[in-house]
């Protein structure tokens, strides 16, 4: 619906001209005692869309706040012509066609229609600051919830609805709203029974979007369907999200205006999908090249506009738009099924990669891993899951956890209902604590200590720091939870584990080494900003440039050109000492001579070598030629020997893997001479430690008790993430040992 569209009545004004009166004759226009009755009767009946200022006739629109300006309230003694009690919030509309439905309120016969004799010496017009505001009637116990009939309207027209209760068996017919509240004002009013329900901005203008001109509308949304006010129906009704979305008739996203682009968006999508679908599977469909004129489609942008929508960075809309029978995306005046965009974001990932990055068309990945993977409660870990979903915004940090909740990942057992249950009179740091537990009890999986993502002052605390805080985002992804084929560990069974208190945890695991210098925290700006690693380096530096140009393979050479291109000039001579500083023997190294800048790249890029052959990769060497081109003036050797390994590659990779990984964390050199990337809150002295059951090394923080540390977080250390550690643990002399994490 455009938002420039102009306001219409709500109804007809009702006219006469100055002469008529009582006992005026009707000259084509309605008597004014025929209309005065028919609006006492309409007031008597709880509808305040007939409401109108007396001086003018124009309809009222309800008022946002008590200073907003007084609603006109018409009241009058007039006596019915019949016995029967009127109940003015008796819902008069038609029920809506979803069978067993009880109603919100008790009385289950419609209202008969009264007339009224009305005396105009009797009428009244008083003014009140506002109107009643709605009260909810509890719902029933077990699997209940309410739907609102949102009634026929246009435009700006007062927003009229009643609330039924209904079982969730019975919600066949009921279309669930997926969509941002926004501000958490409720300044807009939404009017029901004669009441009136706070709203916020955005719910308001969604419900004028799907509100219908002709007929009423079955709708489920939580902020209307759900008393926010109650915690224990809050939490009740979260525990049954999944349910209701996945039982409703369809979902509808509403991601607001388009600024005239939504069938541009549309049409793209439908071209797109129809170009997908003439291949008979993923296998078979080749990566776009830059030269296809798709490629070129000035959609894309508009698509990219709409991707940047709020309601793509929310938490709930995962679960609500996974779930959902059929998910209808409504953007602007277009509607089009959430499963085309989804498809077509999937194909732009994995055969169309540079549009991604051209038009910013990156959605966060839950929201495909939500849609294949929810009927499949093996197909991915749920502590991985969260993990990824920690750039979503929400306004309770508890919904980080339970807005998954629904989910089929997220059920310990078939039928046996989720992990956790939602209890919003929990502090959010007692519900994280309380998944933890019941994870690590049903599964005995460490791989929750790779989720534990500590802020300085979150470390501080007295929270157990083995938890992980889902509402701390330091680093962008964790090691340990992704999809590299890191074993730490490797060669040694599951570590039992078991609980000290009610916040310690205990495992087995090898204290192998120490940090030794800690860089600056890495910025996103990577490689622009890599001198930033190496500033407590410079200091040390004694030798010469040439010692350290000799020691390095050619390929690196030009690495390190184009790696000081991209630093300030005023820099440079940072970035020099930093390479001067790895040929330093003088510091112990786990790394030969020719290797030390092959592992500081691999370290960078989190990666590792293969079969003990050392070389660049096909991005990392294609972004080496890719700057060197830039500017003559500092050349590359061996341009043939870059050209060849960088064939099929842009280069683009390594600026995305390096600034992917390295976010959020530091530069480590440890005592032994290793390099590592470590959380932000490591410090110089922390222990580096090996954990049977855990793909990777994790820092620890000793404290004043023995064997009781304090899990800083993961790391990645280059040279351990193979189980070299482990297996060489009896030459190096480690001992497994007990370790308690507070």
């Amino acid at each position: 619906m455009s938002s420039k569209s102009s306001a219409r009545g709500l109804f007809k004004k009702f006219g006469g001209s100055e002469e008529e009166g009582v006992g005026a004759q009707n000259n084509g226009h309605t008597p004014m005692v025929s209309q005065l009755e028919r609006k006492a009767e309409t007031w008597m009946t709880g509808d305040p869309s007939h409401l109108r200022n007396p001086n003018d006739g124009h309809p009222i629109e309800p008022q946002a706040s008590e200073q907003a300006k007084p609603t006109v309230q018409y009241t009058c003694s007039a006596l019915p012509t019949t016995s029967i009690a009127h109940n003015p919030s008796q819902n008069d509309s038609p029920r809506p066609s979803a069978p067993g439905t009880t109603g919100e309120h008790t009385n289950s016969q419609a209202p008969r229609k009264q007339r009224y004799r009305l005396s105009l010496t009797s009428l009244s017009i008083q003014f009140s600051k506002s109107p009643e505001t709605y009260e909810y009637a509890p719902l029933p116990r077990g699997n209940y919830t309410r739907y609102l009939v949102l009634q026929p309207g246009k435009d700006k027209e007062a927003l009229l609805c009643h609330l039924h209760t209904c079982a969730l068996t019975d919600l066949s017919e009921v279309e669930t709203i997926s969509y941002v509240w926004g501000s958490s004002n409720k300044t807009k009013r939404l009017w029901c029974a004669g009441k009136t329900i706070p709203i916020t901005v955005n719910l308001r203008d969604v419900l004028r979007r799907v509100r219908l001109p002709d007929a009423p509308r079955t709708l489920w949304a939580d902020s209307i369907c759900i008393n926010q006010e109650d915690r224990k129906e809050k939490s009740e009704q979260v525990a049954l999200m999944g349910l209701i979305f996945g039982g409703a008739k369809r979902t509808l996203i509403c991601l607001g205006l388009d600024n005239g682009q939504g069938s541009l968006v549309e049409s793209l999508l439908v071209d797109v999908n129809q170009m997908i679908q003439q291949f008979g599977s993923w296998d078979q469909i080749p990566p776009l090249s830059q030269d296809d004129p798709i490629a070129k489609d000035p959609r894309w942008g508009f698509l990219g506009n709409m991707i940047v929508s709020p309601w793509f960075s929310r938490v709930w809309v995962v679960q609500e738009a996974a779930l959902s029978r059929d998910a209808r995306v409504l953007y602007g005046s277009t509607a089009f099924p959430w499963l085309d965009l989804v498809r077509v974001h999937f194909w732009l990932l994995h055969k169309a990669q540079f549009l991604c990055f051209k038009h910013r068309l990156f959605l966060c990945d839950v929201h495909i891993t939500g849609l294949w993977n929810r009927d499949r409660p093996d197909s991915e870990n749920f502590v991985a899951f969260l993990a990824r979903a920690k750039g979503l915004r929400c306004w309770d940090a508890r919904d980080r956890v339970y807005a998954f909740l629904g989910l089929r990942m997220a059920q310990v057992g078939l039928g046996s209902g989720p992990i956790v249950v939602p209890d919003y009179q929990k502090p959010h740091d007692e519900a994280f604590h309380e998944l933890a537990l019941e994870f690590l009890k049903h599964t005995n999986d460490l791989c929750i200590l790779s989720a534990v993502d500590h802020t300085s002052e979150t470390l501080k605390s007295d929270f157990p720091s083995w938890v992980p805080r889902w509402d701390c985002a330091v680093s962008v992804d964790q090691f340990g939870l992704h999809d590299v084929p890191y074993n730490a560990s490797r060669g040694m069974k599951q570590t039992k584990l078991s609980f000290v208190s009610s916040t310690g945890l205990r495992v087995r695991g090898f204290t192998l080494d120490r940090i030794h210098f800690r860089s600056k925290a890495l910025p996103k700006a990577l490689p622009a900003a890599l001198h930033t690693l190496w500033e407590g380096f410079s200091a040390q530096n004694q030798n010469s440039l040439a010692s350290l140009w000799k020691a390095v393979p050619l390929p690196l050479q030009n690495l390190l050109i184009l790696l000081a291109r991209r630093v300030p000039e005023k820099n440079k001579n940072l970035l020099v000492n930093l390479w001067v500083y790895l040929a330093d023997t003088r510091h112990k190294s786990a790394y030969d001579d020719g290797e030390r800048l092959f592992a500081f790249i691999k370290t960078l890029r989190r990666g590792a070598h293969d079969e003990g052959r050392w070389a660049l990769t096909a991005d990392e060497a294609a972004f080496c030629l890719r700057l060197c081109r830039k500017s003559a003036s500092f050349g590359c050797a061996n341009m043939a020997e870059l050209e060849q390994v960088a064939q099929g590659s842009d280069g683009r990779d390594f600026r995305l893997h390096t600034s992917a990984w390295c976010t959020g964390r530091r530069f480590i050199l440890t005592s032994n001479g290793y390099y590592g990337l470590a959380p932000e809150a490591a410090e110089e002295g922390d222990v580096c430690c090996i954990i049977p059951g855990l793909r990777v090394p994790v820092i620890l923080r000793g404290m004043n008790k023995e064997q009781h540390y304090r899990l800083v977080g993961e790391a990645f250390i280059f040279g351990l993430m193979e189980g070299q550690g482990i297996a060489n643990r009896e030459n190096w002399g480690l001992k497994e040992e007990d370790i308690i994490l507070c």
